[in-house]
Order: C-alpha cells, then sequence, then structure tokens
C-alpha cells in the first residue's frame, strides 16, 4: 500500500479517536514523539501536568473511556432489567375490597379485602396507601388474655398462589389521618406496594358492615 495512503487511513483512524482537538495525524508527532500542538494540550485542564502525549496514549485513553462507559451502561441495563423481571413476576390483584364508613368527626378509618398472589414466588407486601389519608398502616390484632391490641406491621409475606386477608377483627389497613368522614355508597382507591415495587391498586366500596361474599376456594393467608 502506497505510504500516502497509509497516512491517510491513519488520518482517518485518528478522528474516530481524538477527545478534544482536531489534530493531522501527519504533523501530529514532532521529533522527540510529542504532538505539534503539545502546548495546548498542557493548557487543557484535563491533561495538565501531561509531559509526554503520543498517539498510543491518547488511543488508550479513548478505550479506557469507552469501556467504562460501556461498564456503567451494562450494570445500568442489568439492574433495569432485573427490575421489571421481579415486578413482571409478581402478580397480585385485589378481591372483595371495601372500607368502613365513618361517623361525623372521625378521622380514622380502615380497609378490608383479599390480596391474592397469582406468581409463582412469594411476595412481600411492604406499604399500603389509599387516596383519602395522609398515611395508611398494615396492623394485625394480637390477643393477650382477656385484652386485645392492636400492633402494626412493617411487612406480610403471600407465598405462590396464596391469598392476604385483611378482615374485622384481624389483620387489616388502617386509614390514618382521613380529611373527611367516609360516606356509605361512596369509593375509595387502596394500593398494596411489594419490595420489588409492584403496585396493586383497586376501588373499594364505603361499606357499614362487611359485604357478603361466599368463596369456597379461597385460599387464606
Amino acid at each position: 500500500m502506497p505510504f500516502f495512503w497509509m497516512r491517510r487511513g491513519a488520518a482517518l483512524q485518528h478522528l474516530f479517536i481524538r477527545r478534544y482537538y482536531s489534530i493531522s495525524y501527519a504533523d501530529t508527532l514532532d521529533a522527540h514523539g510529542r504532538h505539534a500542538d503539545f502546548a495546548r494540550w498542557q493548557r487543557d485542564p484535563y491533561c495538565r501536568g501531561v509531559q509526554h502525549m503520543t498517539v498510543t496514549t491518547t488511543r488508550w485513553s479513548y478505550h479506557d473511556t469507552a469501556a467504562s462507559y460501556a461498564l456503567a451502561m451494562l450494570i445500568f441495563l442489568t439492574s433495569i432489567g432485573f427490575s421489571s423481571f421481579s415486578q413482571a413476576d409478581e402478580m397480585l390483584h385485589w378481591r372483595t375490597l371495601w372500607v368502613r364508613s365513618m361517623p361525623p368527626g372521625a378521622t380514622v378509618s380502615a380497609a378490608y379485602g383479599e390480596l391474592m398472589n397469582h406468581g409463582d414466588k412469594t411476595v412481600t407486601v411492604a406499604s399500603v396507601s389509599s387516596d383519602v389519608s395522609d398515611s395508611a398502616e398494615m396492623h394485625e390484632v394480637i390477643a393477650e388474655g382477656d385484652q386485645r391490641r392492636m400492633a402494626q406491621l412493617t411487612s406480610i409475606d403471600i407465598a405462590p398462589h396464596q391469598t392476604l386477608v385483611f378482615e374485622p377483627g384481624g389483620r387489616h389497613i388502617m386509614l390514618l389521618d382521613v380529611a373527611a368522614p367516609l360516606a356509605e355508597g361512596g369509593k375509595v382507591e387502596v394500593c398494596a406496594v411489594s419490595v420489588a415495587g409492584t403496585r396493586a391498586c383497586s376501588l373499594g366500596q364505603i361499606e357499614r358492615q362487611a359485604p357478603v361474599t361466599s368463596d369456597p376456594h379461597s385460599t387464606h393467608h
């Protein structure tokens, strides 16, 4: 291959690996192996203190940067894919969700229902919320002799193909600081959020008493 085309090819290659300056390859190196624009490189804050800069050094700098960028993108895409995969595996569904009506002046209510896990993996419910209260908590009623007390639950596991039941006198969702009393006939949105970020939301009918339902195939958790 003629020397002219070798130099032309090298010049084109250099255009793809340079970072800050447009330098023609033909006049890049002086007799000491330094760039002709060596003074400009020294003034560059990214290259300050560099005493010797060759095309090879520039090429390695480019590849190091590209490799770091590629690695960062790989980690980022992997984390997104893992999160999406985890959420896709979780299949939560509300059934028979309802919210207790409130008398005038009350600021607390409760939500009940069945949260079903249709997936093949255990799902951990980490939090709950509603569109009518400032906060919501999962509670459980604990019997201690003749006394009963409520304890907050920070998380609840639902095994594959099992159902988590919130019911009066047992586990339930407390709706705290409700802005206005809930009257019968209205609806409230209640959401359960898993550790992986899956959200299961549904509208619950506001009732004074639990609605009458029967499902012999329902499995309680």
